[in-house]
């Protein structure tokens, strides 16, 4: 079993904050069906971002995956950025 993966943290100790991760090497052997798709590689990372004062929320998302078939090989990607943020306001009234 050769399993390795390569998991970046950038960390702001000031602020005892994970800023970013970054996921490299992900091995997907364990899946069933690896005789129909070979997964060549994948690589994920999500960076934060502090819409609000001391609340930390995702800014960005990144997946990419490399496969093969017997078709021949497939790249995939996927990225959504998170914007607009509200900041949520509740009042109550006690009577």
């Amino acid at each position: 079993m050769n399993k390795s993966a390569l998991v970046t943290l950038w960390i702001d100790p000031d602020l005892h904050q994970i800023l970013k991760y970054d996921f490299e090497n992900i091995d997907l052997e364990f899946l069933p069906g690896r005789w129909l798709i070979q997964l060549d590689g994948m690589k994920a990372a999500m960076e934060m971002g502090q819409p609000f004062p001391s609340v930390w929320l995702p800014r960005s998302l990144r997946i990419a995956i490399d496969l093969t078939i017997a078709t021949g090989q497939i790249d995939g990607r996927y990225a959504v950025a998170y914007h607009d943020y509200k900041l949520a306001t509740v009042a109550t009234k006690v009577r």
